[in-house]
């Protein structure tokens, strides 16, 4: 009956962070911030991984090469066969 009594006569304590003020709001938002973080860091490493491969770099004109050394690399690579490289050679020295 102690108990009882004793429930009814408590006071109402309001349940209350010290940090209410501005200082909760932030810890909430401390885990979105991180992932964020972690996705802007990953899609600048990515990004960086990809320009490293050298596989689809765009040839370098103006590298002080010729037109004809620039054919000359091209069919020495095989990216032209023997016919597109003399058709072409013809046309650069006409």
């Amino acid at each position: 009956m102690a108990l009882a009594h004793a429930g009814a006569e408590a006071q109402h304590v309001p349940m209350t962070f010290h940090w209410v003020d501005g200082g909760f709001f932030l810890v909430a938002l401390l885990p979105l911030l991180l992932w964020v973080l972690l996705l802007v860091l990953g899609v600048i490493l990515l990004v960086r991984l990809l320009n490293r491969s050298g596989a689809s770099q765009p040839p370098q004109w103006g590298s002080g090469d010729s037109a004809e050394d620039v054919l000359r690399r091209r069919f020495a690579t095989g990216e032209i066969d023997e016919e597109e490289y003399r058709r072409r050679l013809d046309v650069l020295r006409r």
